[in-house]
């Protein structure tokens, strides 16, 4: 240690609160194995001699060699996955070196203990100890150690073609509270054409990158016209629950030179290829997402898709292109974890100027040039992205007749549909009931990354 070297070491297979050296010695990376599940073994130890210096990683079914002539066979325990944490090492040790930067091994044993990913309760069996400092994250590792070199964990996106440049953002004032990743706010916010009329020079980063972000706000934009959406319940439990938190690094923040936030973007990974969800995006749209992507994570089920939820930029950084850049980070950060895709639920933007009109029907319009009619849609199909189908019920709000009247406005006093100001489709009510339900369908579009 005290000449930079770092020294990995299984922290040993003995059912418990077992102390091993030299897994035990302060400096030494201690690394516990969890299964394939994602819950920790039981033979894994843990305990005090651990604190502060120990890490959990795959531990089950990991391919290696055997003696003699027996070839390569699956094994587990400790032992593997300390094999696979020393490689992650070596792995940062050369990426140091391949930017130029003095290689430090004991700076990568310290952003791979930073970083490390808290294990749930039933990950742990009860026991948060179990899991040491936390579940390996290689993605996050890598951003936290080189957290000063933005430009290479977010690089510019490629040109894309000519914008509608007679487009105008539909509303002047975003929903509140999104300059931090809002769970209530879908992630089709039109903000800006395909290529900017004026440039921002904003920079993008993660809050992996900038965990002082984490809580940030950009200045309120006043009253707005969509706060029933506030109202959606899988968006207030999954709040409570600090989804959002739980992934900083598909948490994106635009900030202006002078340190002002003027843009976000909010994803969530998920296995959509699932055996029980078969690789179909689920009607259930964005609810669904936030859905499934808690009880991934509660079951720890490996990702292979990110699902965003919101992208947002600021009023006066419209027609500036921070929105394309906005999704290429999202798109990149995907690609940065791994996963297959970007699956996105789209909130077209003009859509609310027609309530009656079928989604299917809007998300089949074009233009002359084949481009959808929609200038959000536009902005993801010329990223590459694809219309897969619609969401019929991907958002449900539902609330008495007076939690209705304080969010928009309207009196709520006849049964049946109603017109309210920013809703993609009529709300319905009913006075005898004394509630109102408005189901929003969205546009699934998915942007395939290999």
């Amino acid at each position: 240690i005290e000449a930079g070297v770092l020294v990995c070491a299984p922290a040993g297979n003995d059912y418990g609160r077992n102390s091993l050296a030299p897994a035990i010695l302060p400096g030494v990376l201690a690394v516990g194995a969890h299964r394939a599940d994602g819950a920790m073994f039981f033979y894994s130890n843990h305990g005090p001699a651990y604190a502060g210096h120990g890490i959990a990683a795959l531990g089950e079914a990991v391919l290696g060699a055997t003696p003699g002539d027996a070839g390569v066979k699956a094994q587990k325990g400790t032992c593997v996955s300390v094999a696979l944490v020393t490689g992650t090492a070596a792995l940062l040790v050369s990426l140091q070196r391949h930017l130029g930067h003095p290689p430090d091994p004991l700076a990568v044993r310290d952003a791979l203990l930073a970083t490390a990913r808290p294990c749930t309760p039933d990950q742990a069996h009860g026991q948060p100890e179990r899991c040491l400092n936390g579940y390996l994250d290689l993605p996050a590792a890598a951003a936290h150690l080189f957290r000063d070199l933005p430009p290479l964990l977010a690089p510019e996106p490629e040109h894309t073609p000519e914008p509608d440049r007679r487009h105008t953002p539909a509303r002047s004032t975003p929903p509140p509270q999104l300059a931090q990743p809002s769970a209530h706010q879908p992630a089709t916010e039109h903000a800006g054409a395909s290529r900017p009329d004026r440039p921002t020079d904003a920079t993008i980063v993660t809050l992996t990158q900038r965990p002082d972000l984490t809580g940030t706000r950009a200045p309120s934009p006043g009253p707005s016209s969509l706060a029933f959406l506030q109202g959606d319940l899988a968006g207030r439990w999954s709040a409570l629950a600090g989804l959002q938190h739980r992934f900083p690094q598909f948490s994106l923040r635009a900030v202006a030179p002078d340190g002002t936030i003027v843009g976000s973007g909010h994803a969530i990974p998920f296995a959509l290829h699932a055996s029980e969800r078969g690789g179909r995006l689920p009607d259930g749209g964005w609810d669904e997402l936030l859905t499934w992507a808690f009880a991934d994570l509660h079951h720890g089920t490996p990702p292979d898709s990110l699902g965003a939820l919101s992208i947002w930029v600021a009023p006066d950084q419209r027609g500036t292109g921070l929105a394309d850049r906005l999704l290429a980070a999202v798109k990149d950060a995907a690609r940065t974890a791994g996963l297959d895709q970007v699956a996105v639920p789209v909130r077209p933007t003009r859509k609310h100027h027609e309530p009656h009109t079928p989604m299917a029907d809007y998300a089949a319009r074009t233009r002359p040039d084949g481009l959808p009619a929609d200038p959000w849609l536009r902005t993801h199909i010329r990223a590459g992205g694809h219309i897969t189908g619609i969401a019929p019920a991907s958002m449900v709000v539902a609330a008495s007749l007076a939690q209705w009247r304080t969010w928009t406005g309207v009196p709520f006093d006849t049964d049946g549909p109603v017109l309210v100001p920013g809703a993609l489709v009529p709300v319905h009510a009913s006075l005898a009931h004394d509630h109102a339900c408005y189901v929003e369908p969205n546009i699934w579009v998915c942007h395939q990354l290999h």
